[in-house]
């Protein structure tokens, strides 16, 4: 059911972006779709309002560089079927329909090692074409004792915070980095141990405390698309 919600939220997005799409996008033949970059902002900017410590730093760029930034990117094959369009979208939206919607995935760090994270944002240099995700990274964390999800192979994940920071490591990946989308799924046991059993997640207050106790899974029994290397939902 989530799956169909998202196909139809992203199938009305599609047909506003077609409608304002110039001539040239229509007859280059390929099913890009064009992003829409409403707001511009320094790199220093965005780094104070959305919390990135160390933006200038993953991005390679002086502060006051000019960047704009939108909710989405779309990667794979742009001549892919329809089947499975969803899971070749990555978004990073603090409102999206009324709602706040931040994508998991896993990627390729700049080291090369396979990481876990959630998108926070897509920027683009004022004068380039090439679209890259800022993503906050996540790490193992250590599995719990008697957990049914554990005995089934969902990874358990904490934010990477820095033993001296107040947020989680960022990368800047591209778009070839992507590897897949993922579901997650909070600790529920962990969440209620420490806030009680009706709590809901975006009760929980937003401190570093939190940040470093947070833990999530790694949802094994939601295999994207992309991941399963199928069209098939």
């Amino acid at each position: 059911m989530n799956q169909q919600v998202a196909a139809f939220l992203l199938e009305h997005e599609e047909r506003q972006v077609a409608s304002g799409s110039n001539a040239t996008s229509a007859n280059s033949g390929r099913r890009s779709r064009p992003l829409r970059f409403s707001r511009r902002s320094t790199v220093a900017q965005l780094a104070r309002k959305r919390k990135f410590p160390g933006l200038c730093t993953v991005l390679e760029v002086e502060d006051s560089v000019s960047l704009f930034f939108c909710d989405s990117l779309h990667y794979g094959t742009p001549s892919a079927p329809r089947t499975g369009r969803v899971a070749n979208t990555i978004r990073a939206a603090e409102s999206f329909h009324g709602a706040a919607w931040y994508d998991c995935l896993e990627y390729r760090g700049p080291d090369g090692t396979k990481y876990y994270g959630q998108a926070a944002l897509v920027v683009q240099s004022r004068d380039g074409r090439q679209k890259r995700l800022v993503v906050r990274r996540a790490e193992e964390a250590p599995p719990r004792e008697v957990c049914v999800l554990t005995d089934y192979g969902c990874q358990r994940l904490q934010w990477a915070v820095p033993s001296s920071g107040n947020a989680a490591r960022i990368d800047v990946v591209e778009v070839n980095d992507i590897l897949s989308w993922v579901a997650v799924e909070h600790d529920w046991e962990d969440l209620c141990e420490r806030h009680g059993l009706l709590v809901m997640p975006n009760e929980v207050p937003s401190t570093v405390a939190e940040l470093r106790a947070a833990r999530f899974f790694v949802n094994a029994f939601a295999v994207s698309d992309e991941a399963a290397g199928t069209g098939d939902e």
